[in-house]
């Protein structure tokens, strides 16, 4: 008996056999589903960046027609469940510049942690088609281009960050941009959420100067705020050569198909020809001060103020486009940066038609 084969034996041994087999096809299976998984996932990214891709090439396509904010998908952003996720917190981030200098989408997850609490220094970075100037038109002169940040200072602090900054005319940095920031921040400080952002630079080609921007913003906690558009990067009355950043102003028949007014450059604070007087007693000041004008126009006309630092025109808290009193009543104030350079500075008023240059004088 003892050198007969047990048939128990053999039971064991082809059970071992077929359990080998089955963990081999177990593991099989599981590597088939891994590199399946896996391949899904890449066929998933391809598929995204393709999408993105045809995104940027279908803005960068678009020719402007009259309107510089354009509402996309129905103003709904196009985030996926991942870019809406806080498991990092709050934080920014920004693309490297390409080979021709050019700055790329920058992304965030906002909130009030990353609000900046000092003043902003005066910008000194020249982005990609820089060739700014004065312009003349419908009798007011101007800058062309401001530094425009990507994400605004109001919202992070960053400030003369290359990667940050582009070439964007008056009109898309204030008012188009600065509405949708001031919409953030406010919501921002008021309610201590999240908000994921991106803002997106659209280049034709290898021009220098961007077609535009695409603003996307959705808030995270709750509904309140979402929006997707895209801003065209032009300013009325001036062709730009998106190439390099040189510019023309079209003439006053392009512009309003009539004569246009022209810029009343005085430094008086009253005229008998002009319904518009201006008070300069608060234009002398130090640096950290509070700056004053005082206008007194006819009733209910909206009127605008530009301080021209070196660095550009200010953005300061308080600038916003005004509408004077039942009195006829307009008054300006606004906190001069301690970093500010003692100086004398270009300040425009602009009310009922008129164009009125003052001074501010830092000491």
């Amino acid at each position: 008996m003892n050198n007969q084969s047990k048939p128990i034996d053999q039971k064991t041994t082809a059970t071992a056999h077929m359990k080998t087999d089955t963990t081999q096809s177990s593991s099989e299976n599981s590597i088939s589903q891994m590199k399946g998984s896996a391949n899904a996932k890449k066929d998933t990214a391809a598929t995204n960046k393709a999408s993105i891709g045809n995104r940027y090439k279908t803005l960068a396509d678009l020719e402007y027609k009259g309107k510089q904010v354009i509402i996309l998908n129905n103003n709904r952003t196009t985030f996926s469940k991942s870019d809406l996720s806080l498991s990092k917190g709050s934080w920014q981030s920004f693309s490297n510049v390409d080979s021709l200098n050019r700055v790329g989408v920058a992304n965030a997850m906002l909130s009030k942690s990353l609000m900046p609490t000092e003043d902003r220094e005066p910008l000194y970075v020249n982005p990609t088609g820089w060739k700014n100037k004065k312009i003349k038109v419908n009798g007011k002169t101007e800058w062309l281009y401001n530094r425009s940040h990507l994400i605004g200072f109001q919202l992070t602090g960053e400030n003369n960050n290359p990667k940050n900054l582009m070439t964007g005319t008056r009109s898309l940095n204030d008012p188009d941009m600065l509405i949708y920031e001031n919409k953030v921040a406010s919501y921002l400080k008021r309610t201590n959420h999240h908000i994921r952002y991106q803002v997106e630079p659209i280049f034709r080609g290898n021009e220098l100067v961007a077609r535009g921007v695409h603003m996307q913003a959705k808030s995270i906690e709750d509904n309140e705020v979402e929006f997707n558009v895209y801003i065209f990067n032009v300013e009325q009355g001036v062709t730009i050569n998106y190439t390099d950043g040189s510019s023309s102003v079209q003439s006053t028949a392009t512009i309003n198909n009539k004569t246009t007014s022209s810029t009343i450059n005085r430094d008086t604070s009253s005229s008998n020809n002009n319904t518009t007087s201006v008070s300069t007693s608060g234009l002398t000041v130090y640096p950290g001060d509070k700056a004053t004008v005082s206008v007194k126009t006819k009733p209910n006309v909206q009127g605008t103020i530009e301080v021209d630092y070196s660095s550009g025109p200010s953005h300061a808290s308080g600038l916003e486009p005004k509408t004077s009193d039942n009195k006829g009543n307009i008054r300006w104030i606004w906190e001069v940066g301690t970093r500010t350079k003692p100086g004398t500075y270009n300040v425009m008023i602009s009310v009922n038609g008129e164009t009125i240059k003052k001074h501010l004088v830092v000491k």
